[in-house]
C-alpha cells in the first residue's frame, strides 16, 4: 500500500509537466514603405503612425511579422513597442542599406530567442541580389523561439514575394517550402507574409503541401480583402500558414477609422489566433 501511495504521488507531481496548453496571437502587417510621392495627406505614414501603435496595444499580438519597413518606420516601431525583442533584415546589397526591413518582432515574456537567419529568393539563396523574373529584392526571414510555458520551439518565418514576377513566385514558394521541410526537430512552424497571390493560386502548391493554411482552417474566419489599395482595390494577398499548432481565429483587420485613419497601410493587418501543446 505504501509503495503504490509513493507511486500515485509522483504520478501527480509529473502531471503539470504535460499537455501544457497555450494561445499565441501571430500577426502579419505590409506597412507600406515610406518615400511613394502619392502617399500624402492621411497616406503618409506619419499621420499613420500613431494608428498602428493603438493597433498593436489594442490586438496584444504576441508575435508581429511586418513587411517593407523602412528604418524610420522599424525604429518608432520598435520604440513603442516595450517588452518585444526583434530580429530583422534588410533588403539591400548590405545590412547598412537604406533597403526596408523584414522583421519578426516577439513578446519577451513569454518566449525566449534561439536563432535566426535568413536567405534570399534567388538561384543562389546566399547572394544579394533579384532572382529569376523579379522586379524587386526578395527575401525570407526566420526567427526560432522557444516557448517559456509549453517549451516548443516556434519557428517563425517572414516573407515579401515579388510582385511582379511570376516565376519569381513560383520558385519563392519552393524555396520557402524546402527551407521549412529541412527543419530538425518538428518544431512549431508559422509562415506569415505579403505574398502577392491569392490562396487559390496554383503557385502555393508547395507550401500548401507541408502547412495549413489559418483562415482555410480557423473556426471563425474572415474573407474580408487584405489588400485595400487605399481604398481603390479588393485582393487577398497576406496570409499565415502553420505545422504543429490548432488555428482558431482568423482576422482581417480592415478597421476603418477605428484606431484614428481610414487605413493603416494600404494592406490590412490579418492575425491568427492559435493554440499549441506542449509534446
Amino acid at each position: 500500500m505504501k509503495r503504490f501511495f509513493l507511486a500515485a504521488m509522483m504520478l501527480l507531481m509529473l502531471v503539470p509537466c504535460f499537455g501544457k496548453r497555450e494561445k499565441i496571437r501571430v500577426m502579419s502587417f505590409n506597412v507600406r514603405h515610406v518615400g511613394e510621392v502619392a502617399d500624402t495627406g492621411v497616406l503618409h505614414w506619419d499621420c499613420r503612425k500613431e494608428s498602428i501603435i493603438r493597433m498593436f496595444e489594442d490586438l496584444h499580438p504576441d508575435i508581429i511579422t511586418l513587411q517593407e519597413a523602412h528604418r524610420e518606420q522599424y525604429d518608432y516601431i520598435i520604440a513603442h513597442l516595450p517588452g518585444y525583442g526583434h530580429v530583422e533584415w534588410i533588403l539591400g546589397a548590405t545590412q547598412e542599406s537604406g533597403g526596408t526591413r523584414q522583421c519578426v518582432i516577439y513578446r519577451k515574456d513569454r518566449f525566449d530567442f534561439v536563432d535566426w537567419g535568413h536567405m534570399w529568393l534567388k538561384e543562389d539563396p546566399e547572394v544579394f541580389g533579384k532572382g529569376w523574373d523579379a522586379a524587386n529584392w526578395r527575401a525570407c526571414t526566420w526567427a526560432i523561439l522557444k516557448s517559456r510555458k509549453t517549451g516548443r520551439l516556434i519557428s517563425t518565418f517572414n516573407t515579401h514575394f515579388d510582385h511582379k514576377g511570376w516565376e519569381a513566385r513560383k520558385q519563392s514558394a519552393i524555396m520557402v517550402a524546402n527551407k521549412i521541410s529541412s527543419l530538425e526537430g518538428d518544431p512549431v512552424v508559422f509562415l506569415c507574409g505579403d505574398l502577392n497571390m491569392p490562396y487559390e493560386n496554383e503557385r502555393m502548391a508547395p507550401l500548401k503541401a507541408i502547412l495549413g493554411h489559418a483562415n482555410d482552417d480557423a473556426k471563425k474566419k474572415d474573407t474580408a480583402p487584405t489588400f485595400n489599395g487605399w481604398g481603390r482595390h479588393d485582393s487577398y494577398l497576406d496570409h499565415i500558414f502553420y505545422r504543429n499548432a490548432t488555428p482558431k481565429v482568423f482576422e482581417v483587420v480592415d478597421d476603418f477609422g477605428k484606431y484614428g485613419v481610414m487605413y493603416l497601410s494600404d494592406h490590412n493587418p490579418v492575425y491568427g489566433d492559435f493554440v499549441i501543446k506542449s509534446r
